[in-house]
C-alpha cells in the first residue's frame, strides 16, 4: 500500500494535507477506530484532540491505542472549550436529511474566530453514476430486501445493518450546489478538490462482495481476518493509487472542503 509518513492513503493523505494552519486544539467528528486521528496526532504533536464517535464498539477501539489522544462517545464530546480545527469526513451523508446544517451550525460554534472546518463526503456527479456504484446502495440494500422478502426467519441478520428508505445508512451524495447550501452563512470555502474516478466505487463494490455478507449474518469472514487478506489488497491498492492521483472533475467520487468560520 502507498501510504505517507503518516501512514495515511489516497484521499486521507490529501485530506490531511488540506490543514495549512497549526491548531492547538482538534476534534476528529466520526472518528472511527481513531486511524485518521492518530495521524492528526503525529502531525500535529503538540495540540490537544479529541476523537468523537457515535459508535461505542469504535470508541472503545480507539481507545485501545489513544496514542495521547482523548476519545470520547460524542453525547459526551459537545464541550464549551474553543477548538481550532474540526475534522467532519464520511460523516455528512450519514446523519439523518434535513439535519446537515444543524450539525454545521453546532460546528460553527464551537470553533474560535478564523477557526477551520475540513469537510469530507462523497460527490454526486451529474449523472448519478457514483450514486448506483456506491457499494452502501447498490450492495446492501439488495441483501436486506431479499432477506425480508422471503422472510427468512433462520437467518438472523446483524441488527446494526438494517435499516429503512431514510435511515442513516444509506449514503447521500453532494454536489458542491448541495454543500454550500448547508454551510453558507456559517462558512466561507477557501479550497476544495475533487478526487478519484469510477475505479473507487467499483473496487470498493468488490471488497463488499467479499465480506458484506457474512458481516449481514453477524459471523466472522476468513478474508477478513486470515489468509484471504491478499483478495482485498489490490482492490485496496488500486484506490488508494486512484483516490490520490486521479480525478474526473466534476464525475469524481469525493471532494474535500476547507471551510474557514465566517
Amino acid at each position: 500500500m502507498i501510504k505517507d509518513k503518516y501512514g495515511l492513503t489516497g484521499r486521507y493523505s490529501l485530506m490531511l494535507n488540506t490543514i495549512v494552519d497549526q491548531p492547538s486544539i482538534i476534534i476528529d467528528y466520526g472518528c472511527n477506530e481513531g486511524h485518521f486521528t492518530r495521524a492528526l496526532k503525529k502531525r500535529f504533536n503538540e495540540a490537544n484532540i479529541y476523537g468523537v464517535d457515535v459508535d461505542d464498539n469504535y470508541i472503545n477501539e480507539a481507545k485501545l491505542n489513544p496514542c495521547g489522544i482523548n476519545f470520547l462517545k460524542i453525547e459526551d464530546s459537545f464541550f464549551m472549550e474553543r477548538v481550532n480545527l474540526i475534522i467532519f469526513s464520511d460523516v455528512i451523508e450519514h446523519v439523518p436529511k434535513g439535519e446537515e446544517t444543524y450539525f454545521i451550525k453546532k460546528f460553527a460554534s464551537m470553533l474560535e474566530k478564523d477557526g477551520t472546518l475540513i469537510l469530507s463526503t462523497v460527490y454526486k456527479d451529474p449523472l448519478g453514476i457514483n450514486l448506483v456504484l456506491d457499494p452502501a446502495n447498490f450492495f446492501t440494500n439488495p441483501i436486506v430486501w431479499f432477506v425480508k422478502k422471503i422472510k427468512l426467519k433462520s437467518i438472523k441478520i446483524n441488527e446494526k445493518y438494517l435499516w429503512e428508505k431514510n435511515e442513516v445508512r444509506l449514503h447521500r451524495h453532494y454536489s458542491l450546489k448541495d454543500l454550500q447550501k448547508i454551510y453558507e452563512g456559517y462558512f466561507s470555502c477557501c479550497y476544495f478538490k475533487r478526487t478519484g474516478t469510477v475505479l473507487s466505487p467499483l473496487c470498493h463494490f468488490i471488497i463488499s462482495l467479499i465480506d458484506m455478507p457474512l458481516i449481514y449474518l453477524g459471523k466472522t469472514s476468513k478474508i477478513i481476518k486470515g489468509r484471504g487478506k491478499i483478495w482485498k489488497y489490490i482492490p485496496q491498492l488500486i484506490i488508494a493509487i486512484d483516490t490520490k492521483y486521479l480525478s474526473l472533475g466534476p464525475f469524481s467520487y469525493h471532494v474535500i472542503l476547507r471551510l474557514k468560520k465566517r
